[in-house]
C-alpha cells in the first residue's frame, strides 16, 4: 500500500494542500499523526473538552445528572464518554473524509463492507474552520487488523459521493483520550457546537457520535470491549467501563485521569 509523507506542517498549510490534491485516498503512518489530528485546533483560543470544568446545573447530591440533550455540561461530558469507548474499542485507524453529510458516509460504510463485511467505523462530522465545508473524524478496525486498500476506500468514496479520504494506521502507544476525543472539540466551543449537532443529528435527537451498523458476527456494530472482548451496545460498553474505573468515567474532574487510564 502507499504511504504519503506530508512532513511537518501547520493547520492552513495542510489544508492548503489537502484542497490542492485531487480527490483519493491517502495513507499515514503513524508518525504523521500531528499533521492530520493534532493540528491547532482551529485556533489558539479555541477549547477542547478537557480543559474545561463541565457540571450539570441540575445534578443532583447523589451525582446524578439531568441527561437532557439540551444541557451543554452534559452533552461535554457524554462526549468525553464516547472518547473513552472508542479508546476501549482500540481501533486500529484513524480516518478522515471530506465533504461528507450522513447520507454519503452510510453509502461509504455500505460500499466498503462489500469488500471486507467486518469493517467497523465509528465517526462524527464538523464544519471546516471556514465554515464551508463538513468533514468527518473516525476510527476503524477489520476483524483482521489488516488497513482496507487504497483501491477500496477510493471506489467508496467516488460511489457515495465524497471527497478526500485519509487514513493513518495506529499503533496503541498512539491512543490516548485526547486523540479519540478530537472528533468531539468543537463541542468545546461556545460557536461552533450548535453546528457540530445541526450535523450529526436533530433537535429531537441530538447525536454525538454514529456508528456501522450492527452484523450477525457483531451485534454491537464497532462496540466491544476490547480486542478479545465481546461485541455489545455502546450503552452496555459505557456501564462496564465504567464499573472497571469505579465510578470515574463520568466525573467532572475527568481531565485528572484521563492520561493514566490504558486501553486495556
Amino acid at each position: 500500500m502507499k504511504t504519503s509523507h506530508l512532513g511537518s506542517r501547520n493547520s492552513h498549510e495542510f489544508s492548503s494542500l489537502v484542497t490542492s490534491m485531487s480527490p483519493g485516498v491517502h495513507l499515514l503512518d503513524s508518525g504523521d499523526l500531528n499533521d492530520l489530528y493534532e493540528l491547532p485546533e482551529l485556533d489558539e483560543t479555541t477549547p477542547n473538552l478537557f480543559d474545561m470544568y463541565y457540571k450539570c446545573p441540575d445534578q443532583n447530591d447523589y451525582g446524578d445528572r439531568c441527561g437532557k440533550n439540551t444541557c451543554w455540561d452534559c452533552l461535554a461530558i457524554d462526549a468525553r464518554c464516547i472518547s473513552r469507548c472508542i479508546l476501549q474499542i482500540q481501533p486500529t485507524h484513524a480516518l478522515g473524509i471530506t465533504r461528507t453529510d450522513q447520507g454519503s458516509m452510510k453509502e461509504f460504510n455500505r460500499t466498503v463492507r462489500e469488500t471486507d463485511p467486518t469493517f467497523q467505523h465509528v465517526w462524527a462530522e464538523e464544519i471546516n474552520p471556514r465554515q464551508t465545508l463538513i468533514h468527518s473524524h473516525g476510527y476503524y478496525f477489520t476483524a483482521s487488523g489488516r488497513s482496507i486498500s487504497d483501491e477500496t476506500f477510493d471506489h467508496a468514496r467516488r460511489k457515495a459521493g465524497l471527497g478526500h479520504a485519509h487514513q493513518v494506521k495506529l499503533s496503541q502507544s498512539d491512543l490516548n483520550q485526547r486523540y479519540t476525543a478530537y472528533p468531539f472539540k468543537t463541542l468545546a466551543s461556545t460557536e461552533l457546537r450548535e453546528t457540530f449537532l445541526d450535523l450529526n443529528g436533530t433537535p429531537e435527537r441530538r447525536k454525538l457520535v454514529h456508528a456501522t451498523q450492527a452484523t450477525k458476527l457483531s451485534k454491537g456494530g464497532p462496540w466491544r470491549d476490547g480486542t478479545t472482548g465481546p461485541s455489545m451496545s455502546r450503552r452496555q460498553l459505557q456501564t462496564a467501563v465504567n464499573r472497571r474505573l469505579n465510578g470515574r468515567m463520568y466525573s467532572v474532574d475527568l481531565k485528572a485521569i484521563v492520561d493514566s487510564i490504558g486501553a486495556r
